[in-house]
């Protein structure tokens, strides 16, 4: 499982993708929220092909609780993992969802 997300950034921006990436930009939009939860659960089950996603729907940013590590925002223009960006200990307090809505990354 290779799933990146870009948030407020292009999702083929996204550092280190393999040439094959298959690249999925505004995933979620006019989906139902069950359609994106299936559709991530899916995209994590694909063994080696890593999926870029980028996204506005908090549903979709919240599917990447516990993963971290693999949602990059722009840092100082700067495409950066959001556990890099933020503090980690302070993210887990918080779904990452409303972090997004309220202009937190």
């Amino acid at each position: 499982m290779d799933v990146k997300l870009g948030v407020r950034m292009k999702a083929r921006d996204i550092p280190g993708l393999p040439e094959d990436a298959i690249i999925v930009e505004n995933y979620g939009d006019s989906m139902a929220p069950d359609e994106i939860r299936h559709g991530i659960q899916i995209m994590r089950r694909v063994e080696d092909i890593t999926f870029a996603i980028s996204t506005h729907s908090a549903i979709v940013i919240n599917e990447f609780k516990g993963f971290e590590s693999e949602v990059y925002v722009l840092s100082n223009g700067v495409p950066t993992p959001l556990d890099e960006a933020r503090n980690p200990d302070w993210l887990a307090h918080f779904a990452l969802g409303d972090l997004y809505e309220r202009g937190d990354f």
